[in-house]
């Protein structure tokens, strides 16, 4: 019987172009070891994956202290120019520079990382443009647009959990501790699925999360969902289709942000998309940034609601 391969814990850096680097090589591991599952240990214990979390955490160390991140490792300025020649429109995905690139990362990998950089690419021109649902478009102008039909029970019990979708054990046994013990009425996750939202990532790390604590408690809830920072950095098309398949009828949610409130008319809870505004590069290291805000038809929303 093989030992188990160490879990180290993952490197969750505030930052869209390292993070969806991180998720690109993950999943190609994940495709190579451990049949597309991004759960798996040795998806963690992949030289790669650990390569890409400690040149996270030294970038973001860089970064934190005013130096040019992108120079430290070698390579993944020059994977950082393909994806903004891209998004610019310029033409990269020949062979040839692609190879080039890959081969500057790593020496061991090439081949390797080359399957990596169209990923990386793809997501990272979609987060320049992420998807957001606009009660006046979307919504047809409807003022209770992200209103839950469902009401609450009173009393209820909400649990609240965020920073929670990394797919790691830990995770799992904080979900199931959660719904054996205090056997919530419903749950609300504040946002981030790691490394940056992408559809698998929103489907392993997530969804697939909770659907496997339901079955094994014998407890389903419904479950609210608000996007941070990392769920907007592949574009938000992973947080969208959770939200699409989380729940279904009076409690489905459209929108990133939503209004639950009880049957007494006592309570309502407000959930708010901060993290729409929070995808920008380098913002989370920048001293002078402020809080991220909000639509300013999300803020005539929450008017009309208090």
């Amino acid at each position: 019987m093989s030992e188990r391969p160490p879990i180290r814990p993952m490197a969750r850096v505030p930052h869209p172009r390292i993070s969806l680097w991180q998720s690109a090589l993950k999943e190609v591991v994940a495709d190579h070891v451990a049949a597309g599952d991004l759960r798996d240990p040795s998806v963690y214990a992949h030289p790669l994956t650990r390569k890409a979390d400690d040149d996270a955490q030294r970038a973001a160390a860089r970064a934190v202290r005013g130096e040019p991140f992108e120079d430290d490792p070698p390579g993944l300025k020059k994977i950082f120019d393909l994806a903004t020649e891209a998004h610019l429109g310029a033409v990269v995905h020949e062979i040839a520079a692609i190879r080039s690139t890959a081969r500057a990362y790593s020496d061991e990998d090439p081949e390797f990382v080359f399957q990596c950089i169209p990923k990386f690419i793809e997501w990272y021109i979609a987060g320049r443009h992420p998807t957001y649902r606009d009660w006046k478009r979307q919504g047809k102008g409807d003022i209770d647009y992200g209103v839950i039909e469902y009401r609450l029970p009173s009393p209820s019990r909400v649990a609240l959990i965020g920073d929670w979708g990394t797919g790691m054990e830990d995770a799992k046994v904080l979900l199931l501790r959660m719904l054996q013990e205090f056997e919530p009425t419903a749950i609300v996750h504040l946002g981030d699925i790691y490394y940056s939202g992408t559809k698998r990532e929103a489907a392993h790390n997530f969804g697939d999360v909770l659907k496997a604590a339901f079955l094994e408690t014998g407890r389903t809830v419904p479950v609210f969902n608000i996007p941070g920072n990392h769920d907007y950095y592949s574009g938000g098309a992973g947080f969208y289709d959770q939200l699409d398949s989380l729940n279904e009828g009076p409690t489905r949610q459209p929108a990133s942000y939503f209004c639950l409130r009880t049957d007494d008319d006592s309570w309502q809870l407000v959930g708010l998309d901060t993290g729409f505004h929070d995808h920008d590069p380098g913002v989370a290291f920048d001293p002078f940034h402020r809080a991220p805000g909000v639509h300013d038809s999300e803020v005539e929303w929450l008017q009309h609601k208090l």
